[in-house]
């Protein structure tokens, strides 16, 4: 028989996934109980057993799956500027976390980012100037 899942956890999970970056960067267990009503013991426990995470985990996985897409929107980010605005005390804890989820270091990343944007943005220039040689 399968376990059934806990109407709080799944509330705990949406409440996180809904957070702005600046809410998630400041957001802890303590204060996700008090929004939605909870006992944080029983909420951390609970949540646990259904995610097979902690809730701390899950919030630092939320911030680096973020990371990527903010890194996407504006590689012109430092990492230090990165960890901060996602609430890391320490660009390194930022980079090992960032690391150990991607299995890429995060200014690695950037670089990547960098060349693909600059190599997009070379194929629209040659498409640009095509166009403008049929016409």
């Amino acid at each position: 028989m399968k376990k059934q899942k806990n109407k709080g956890s799944d509330s705990v999970v949406e409440f996180i996934l809904t957070c702005s970056v600046e809410e998630l960067a400041s957001l802890g267990k303590q204060k996700i109980a008090e929004t939605l009503g909870l006992d944080p013991a029983r909420m951390s426990e609970a949540f646990e057993a259904d995610q097979r995470i902690s809730v701390e985990q899950f919030i630092i996985r939320e911030k680096l799956h973020r990371s990527v897409f903010i890194l996407d929107e504006d590689c012109e980010i430092s990492i230090d500027d990165l960890a901060e605005k996602l609430g890391f005390r320490e660009t390194e804890q930022f980079a090992r976390e960032f690391e150990s989820y991607l299995l890429i270091p995060p200014q690695r990343y950037k670089e990547i980012i960098q060349q693909e944007q600059i190599k997009n943005s070379r194929t629209r220039a040659v498409g640009a100037q095509l166009e403008f040689q049929i016409q």
